[in-house]
């Protein structure tokens, strides 16, 4: 068992609205290895612009149906699919029919609530029937149709390796943003549903999977532990594809209780009830996903096989991308947007700059950078570095890309660190209003992102590393950390400890064993965890599925030509980043390089604390 942190039986709350199931690990059979999926198309630069006009095509017809679904008793909406033209809406039962106050009652049919369709019109609701073992449900949407809508259909099966697409309001609906795209895989799959790496978070509950025809195939479920298992070894792929793996209900089973939801039956009996149902859908499909044939990781959207065919996209961009540094610590990308006799102009994000900040170029050497001014509004910040060894990056001849354009992040190294598509379109915020941090930032700091066991005979083995300044520096699982800033380490306690009152930007060395070899480390803190600080009111952005970590912001996001579109500025939760239109960033460039300002950034009096 690779996690060894034991997971207990619970519905595990994320956010108002939407929970995770996790069942007991404890006292079951390790499931037997699966064999691997039979072998999957290998993409091209052909191959690729194939999936995207697929993708875009399907992304656009699947969004009218797509459904913002609210509870009786919750303001919170999230997500539902409307499956026949006088308004049927399918979502799940944890969604719209369990009562919040009470984990054992229901809400009962003909229960009013509300809708939000595609085009942002309300719509009323009323409660049909549902199915708590399956975690399904049914509304009927009252006002005047016909709605856009898409079949359910029995016979759409996916399989392993399948590309699919998943539609849903992550964070709850938003005014004016249509329900975002993601890609994914199928990594796994059975007659009654299967598991995608597409990266699914609160919201998405109730919402809809669709293949490349523009078909529903699924329901989303919940997050299991077991799919853990499912996940890629590799720390860096497995948060990429991760942290959680969701399955989802195929059309089949949801079919099959379908008359019994328009005959508007509910679920009886109480909490035990509930813990009883919720067991037999974890044994229905979970446990045999876990045991089924799956899609090797290296297949998966993520993962190298795919990355590799963007090579070609990425390359001529990779010399205008460096690495800015705290120390030898990693704390973004930076973009080269102009290059002179003298100098290289670079764009980086400006929350996460330290108060020295370095730069290692493609061909590894380390070079100062001198801040010249920062956007408080874009929080990008204009660095001069002497131009040997940079070119700027190749920009696009349009940077509004619809739905489903397929982008790469430009990374220092040959594959691109993550791809992705387009999720939201453009727009532009009216009156943004940026925290008003003063920069560079000195806040108190999150964890590391570790988890572990004590080591009796002292040090602490990591079992999981998470996003953060440890993936970052580069501790890896297997690894035992001895010390901290000197100070023995026995526990998980004892490193928060080390990090508690230090400030963002701080540098923590680490001493740790791998392999039988002492190795030291320096982790640059960080304010969070997995998302940036700074991740909304900017003035003009679009949203993608990039998985990028919150390290590798302020890099240049290329479409399949080659050409830069814009560039990362901020990863937001588990769905991907926001992107900063490169047109928008150009006419920056005259007022940053300006120097008028340079005072928007006040170098602190004392330095970091290493």
């Amino acid at each position: 068992m690779r996690h060894e942190q034991a997971v207990c039986v619970g519905l595990v709350v994320l956010a108002t609205g939407a929970a995770v199931w996790l069942p007991t690990r404890d006292g079951r059979a390790e499931a037997p290895p699966a064999r691997p999926a039979p072998d999957v198309e290998k993409l091209d630069e052909s191959g690729l612009k194939r999936l995207e006009e697929k993708v875009r095509q399907a992304a656009a017809t699947a969004a009218t149906t797509v459904v913002a679904v609210k509870g009786p008793d919750t303001t919170f909406s999230s997500s539902g699919v409307i499956i026949t033209a006088d308004g049927l809406v399918l979502s799940q039962f944890h969604v719209t029919h369990a009562v919040r106050t009470d984990p054992g009652a229901v809400h009962e049919p003909g229960t009013k609530t509300t809708g939000t369709l595609s085009d942002g019109r309300e719509c009323p609701a009323e409660l049909l029937g549902a199915t708590r073992t399956q975690d399904l449900s049914l509304l009927q949407l009252t006002g005047p149709g016909p709605y856009p809508f898409t079949p359910l259909k029995r016979d759409a099966t996916v399989r392993p390796g399948d590309w699919v697409l998943k539609l849903g309001h992550p964070g709850g609906y938003r005014v004016g943003r249509p329900a975002p795209v993601r890609l994914g895989r199928v990594v796994a799959a059975t007659k009654d549903g299967f598991c995608t790496d597409c990266r699914i978070t609160t919201g998405d509950s109730g919402g809809p999977f669709f293949d490349l025809d523009g078909r529903l195939v699924g329901i989303v479920r919940c997050g299991s532990a077991d799919l853990l298992d499912l996940l890629p070894e590799d720390p860096v792929a497995a948060e990429r594809s991760g942290p959680m793996l969701f399955s989802a209900t195929g059309c089949a089973l949801a079919d099959a209780h379908l008359g019994a939801m328009r005959r508007k039956e509910v679920p009886v009996g109480g909490r035990e009830a509930r813990g009883r149902e919720y067991r037999e859908m974890w044994e229905r499909i979970d446990a045999k996903l876990v045991a089924a044939d799956r899609l090797p990781t290296g297949d998966w959207a993520q993962g190298p096989a795919v990355r590799a065919a963007y090579r070609p996209a990425v390359e001529a961009t990779r010399a205008g991308t460096v690495v800015v540094l705290n120390g030898p610590a990693p704390v973004a990308l930076g973009t080269v947007v102009e290059r002179d006799g003298e100098s290289a102009w670079v764009l980086t994000k400006a929350s996460e700059l330290p108060a020295e900040p370095k730069c290692r170029l493609l061909d590894g050497r380390t070079v100062a950078a001198r801040v010249v001014g920062v956007d408080p509004a874009f929080d990008l910040a204009l660095l001069k570095l002497p131009p040997a060894g940079l070119k700027s990056v190749p920009w696009a001849a349009s940077f509004s890309p619809p739905p489903g354009t397929l982008l790469a992040a430009v990374g220092p190294r040959e594959l691109p660190p993550a791809i992705g598509v387009v999720s939201v379109p453009r727009r532009d915020l009216k009156n943004p209003a940026p925290p008003k941090n003063r920069l560079p930032l000195r806040v108190p700091v999150a964890g590391l992102g570790v988890d572990g066991v004590a080591v009796p005979g002292g040090g602490y083995k990591v079992t999981r590393v998470f996003a953060g300044p440890a993936l970052a520096a580069g501790i890896r699982p297997g690894d035992r950390i001895r010390n901290a800033a000197g100070t023995p380490v026995a526990r998980a306690g004892d490193l928060d400890a080390c990090a508690g009152d230090r400030l963002s930007g701080d540098l923590l060395a680490v001493e740790l064993v791998r392999g039988g070899e002492k190795v030291e480390l320096q982790l640059s803190l960080q304010v969070s965890l997995g998302t940036s600080y700074r991740k909304n009111e900017f003035p003009t952005v679009f949203e993608t599925d990039l998985p990028v970590f919150p390290y590798e912001c302020g890099g240049p996001v290329v479409d399949l030509a080659g050409r830069v579109v814009g560039i990362t500025i901020a990863r937001v939760d588990v769905p991907g980043a926001l992107v900063l239109p490169g047109d928008s960033v150009r006419k920056l460039l005259p007022d940053l390089k300006s120097g008028k300002l340079s005072g928007n950034r006040v170098p602190p009096k004392e330095g970091p604390r290493r």
